[in-house]
């Protein structure tokens, strides 16, 4: 296809998405709660794993396996998001906000999106999926993101 070494073409970033992954970043610093309104939480969560008009979910899952689970997290409690209804059911009062944020810049953060699976071979690509349209979306409206892995893992069984 290619001799050992070819110089490509400039990336095309003119384009919406190509305005949006030349602008992202990740970054430490956010926005109050006071600034996410119910629209833009459902937004970021959409990107995540909500339905899309052809009736799939806006992200691809290896073998259609939807068992992708996104959470949001504040110190009032955590929801299940719902991709199929685009809704959030509560499952817990208790704030778990301690479970996962160990890292102390964590704690500025409004909102936590935390994705499960019980996939060991397809989870990890669903959420990294799942997360970089919230990504995507995040920079579209102004928002700083960034994923972290370093939680608590057996604390958050307990509660």
């Amino acid at each position: 296809m290619f001799d050992k070494e070819v110089r490509l073409p400039n990336p095309q970033t003119s384009t919406a998405l190509g305005q949006l992954l030349n602008n992202r970043v990740s970054t430490k610093e956010y926005h109050g709660p006071e600034d996410l309104d119910e629209q833009t939480i459902s937004d970021l969560l959409w990107a995540a794993f909500g339905k899309n008009k052809k009736g799939t979910r806006t992200i691809p899952t290896a073998l259609n396996q939807k068992e992708l689970g996104v959470f949001l997290v504040s110190d009032k409690g955590a929801w299940r998001y719902n991709g199929e209804e685009n809704t959030l059911s509560k499952v817990s009062d208790e704030d778990i906000l301690p479970y996962i944020s160990e890292q102390d810049y964590v704690k500025e953060a409004s909102l936590h999106f935390i994705y499960t699976g019980s996939n060991r071979e397809y989870s990890p690509l669903h959420a990294g999926s799942a997360y970089q349209n919230v990504y995507l979306a995040a920079e579209e409206k102004g928002l700083n993101s960034v994923v972290r892995a370093y939680i608590d893992k057996e604390g958050l069984k307990k509660p």
